[in-house]
């Protein structure tokens, strides 16, 4: 089976280090997906994206990366992320918590600064995507059934 080296790495560690056989990325305007023998590549990475990687054995991982680069030459895929986690590795209880707590600055940001509010904006936006990823994930391995 052909595949390439993905990693994905942020200033604290290296987070994700396996052979895929494709990573779906979020890229400013979309997505791209990357397949062994892709051209040499280098883009930027959007905000609070969803990591889409199917490795080797066939397993489907999803991860959030919050920023970043990515870099493909030589079968090996380097995203570099200022943040990121795996989707099983996030705590749903918190991000809802954290992302209420966002909500609550909101309410009483509307007299901040320009910056300061677009940094909870985004707290709350990078909050969301972390729940409705986890959600999906956990949704995706135990097979509960929430009615929505």
């Amino acid at each position: 089976m052909v595949s390439f080296l993905l990693k994905i790495i942020t200033p604290a560690r290296v987070l994700f280090q396996k052979e895929v056989v494709s990573a779906t990325l979020p890229v400013l305007g979309g997505q791209v997906t990357i397949l062994p023998h892709h051209m040499p590549i280098i883009g930027a990475l959007s905000e609070g994206g969803e990591i889409i990687v199917r490795d080797a054995e066939e397993r489907t991982h999803f991860l959030l990366s919050i920023g970043g680069c990515m870099e493909f030459h030589g079968e090996t895929l380097t995203l570099l992320v200022n943040d990121g986690e795996r989707a099983e590795d996030i705590d749903i209880e918190a991000a809802e918590k954290a992302k209420a707590r966002a909500e609550e600055l909101r309410k009483n940001a509307e007299n901040l600064e320009g910056e300061e509010h677009a940094t909870i904006l985004l707290a709350i936006e990078r909050e969301a995507s972390r729940i409705r990823i986890a959600k999906k994930h956990h949704h995706h391995h135990h097979g509960h059934h929430h009615a929505s």
